[in-house]
This record gives C-alpha cells, sequence and structure tokens, in this order.
C-alpha cells in the first residue's frame, strides 16, 4: 500500500457548533459553517425534537448576580424510560445553554467558556458514556459563565446539541443581572 495516497479525512466539531474537517498532511482543511439566521444561530435554535422519556432540566447557583459573578449551571438530562437514550451529537459536550440577552440577541454558555482562549476550540468526535442517559437515569453536565457588565433580565434554557439545534429543551430560567 502507497502510504503517500492514504489520506484520512477526521471531523471536528467546534464550539460554535460548526464542523471543520481535517484532512492527513498534504490539503488544507475545508470548513463547513453551520447555517444561521439574523437573530439565532442554528446550533442554538430549539430544533423542535421533544423525546418523551427524556426531559433536560436547568439550574444555576443563584439566579440573581453582579456583573462579573460566575454562575454555575447543573443541567440534568433525565431518562424516565426502560432503555438508554443517546443524548447530543457524537461530536462534543451533550449539552449546551442558550442565553437570551436583555437587549436582543443569544449566546452559547459552551462558547463562552472558551472566548478568552488562545486558540480555536474544538471537540474530537468520539461517542463517550457522557452522551447517553441509562434507563430510569440522569445524565449530569456542569457549566459556567461569567456575567457580563450589561445589567438585565437574561433567559437560559438548556437542550441537547443536535444536529439541527438544540434538542429536548428545558423550562426557561431567568438570571438577573444588577
Amino acid at each position: 500500500m502507497n502510504r503517500a495516497l492514504l489520506r484520512l479525512t477526521l471531523p471536528v466539531i467546534l464550539a460554535s457548533g460548526s464542523c471543520q474537517t481535517r484532512q492527513s498532511p498534504g490539503r488544507e482543511p475545508s470548513v463547513a459553517i453551520a447555517p444561521q439566521d439574523s437573530t439565532i444561530p442554528a446550533y442554538l435554535r430549539s430544533s423542535g425534537i421533544d423525546r418523551e422519556d427524556l426531559s433536560i432540566a436547568i439550574r444555576a447557583d443563584r439566579t440573581t448576580v453582579e456583573s462579573g459573578d460566575t454562575v454555575r449551571f447543573t443541567l440534568v438530562a433525565r431518562n424516565a424510560g426502560s432503555t438508554r437514550i443517546q443524548v447530543g451529537v457524537q461530536c462534543g459536550p451533550a449539552m449546551d445553554i442558550r442565553i437570551s440577552k436583555p437587549a436582543g440577541g443569544v449566546l452559547s454558555v459552551l462558547n463562552a467558556q472558551f472566548q478568552d482562549s488562545k486558540f480555536p476550540v474544538a471537540f474530537t468526535c468520539e461517542l463517550g458514556p457522557y452522551h447517553f442517559a441509562e434507563a430510569r437515569d440522569s445524565l449530569l453536565n456542569r457549566l459556567w459563565w461569567k456575567a457580563p457588565a450589561l445589567r438585565g433580565a437574561y433567559v437560559a434554557i438548556a437542550g441537547a446539541r443536535g444536529l439541527k439545534g438544540l434538542d429536548d429543551v428545558s423550562a426557561p430560567l431567568s438570571i438577573h443581572v444588577k
């Protein structure tokens, strides 16, 4: 086998939800960006998928904060069924939180955690145990968010990271920045 002709394509999902493929040396990576509309990026829209046996809940260590405070979120994917359920897409963390800003627009808590990184954030495409809620059990995910300078009411919604947005979204949770 001639190794020079062998090229591997490895999919990598960025924290933003976009997909980047990386090929073995010799070719530049190609990038496919997730479609977006003018108000909510596609990867943060509610996909409309709502599985009967899976519910996602969001909790915060506090709901009233000052600018600069860190809010620690706990996401719980509860499987009420008798079979194992995959939560989220194969690449990257299973869940994310969409936060609606008081002046309009949204952000991803997963992206916000890495915004100060000097390098682009990419996730490997491995399907791990953190992608499954066992029968009659729960899957926990923890994320944190630094409250911005803009005061007002923010609304957080958690969901499983799906191919067409957030699946099985939680009830909204209000966070007040004073």
